[in-house]
C-alpha cells in the first residue's frame, strides 16, 4: 500500500516538473556580474537547478545533523555485540559446570 502511494506521489511530482518545464520554456538573462557578461538560460533550468541545489543542502544538514545519533546507534550496536558473547561465555560455562556435577553424581552414586 504504501510503494502505491509512493509511486503515485512520484508520478504527480513528475507531470508536475514536466508541466513546469513546458510552461516556463523562455529564455532569461543571467548574470554573475563581476565575472563576465550576461548569458541567456532557460528559466526552468534556472528554477530546477536551484530547487536541486536545496533539495540537496537540505540532506546534507540533515544528514550531519543525524551525525550524533548514528555515532550512538554504531557505539550500541558495538556495545550488544559484547554483551552478546559475554552472555555466550557465560552459558557455556554454566553448561560445563552442570555437566561436571551431573558427572560427579553419577560417579557417587
Amino acid at each position: 500500500m504504501i510503494a502505491l502511494l509512493r509511486w503515485l506521489l512520484s508520478v504527480i511530482i513528475m507531470v508536475g516538473v514536466i508541466l513546469f518545464t513546458f510552461a516556463n520554456r523562455d529564455k532569461i538573462p543571467v548574470q554573475l556580474h563581476p565575472f563576465h557578461d550576461p548569458y541567456e538560460i532557460f528559466a526552468f533550468a534556472l528554477t530546477l537547478a536551484a530547487l536541486t541545489l536545496g533539495f540537496v543542502l537540505g540532506g546534507a544538514m540533515v544528514w550531519l545533523n543525524n551525525a550524533d545519533i548514528r555515532a550512538d546507534r554504531r557505539r550500541q550496536k558495538k556495545r550488544i555485540k559484547e554483551l552478546e558473547k559475554e552472555l555466550e561465555k557465560a552459558r557455556a560455562q554454566e553448561r560445563s559446570v552442570d555437566t561436571a556435577t551431573l558427572i560427579e553424581s553419577m560417579n557417587n552414586g
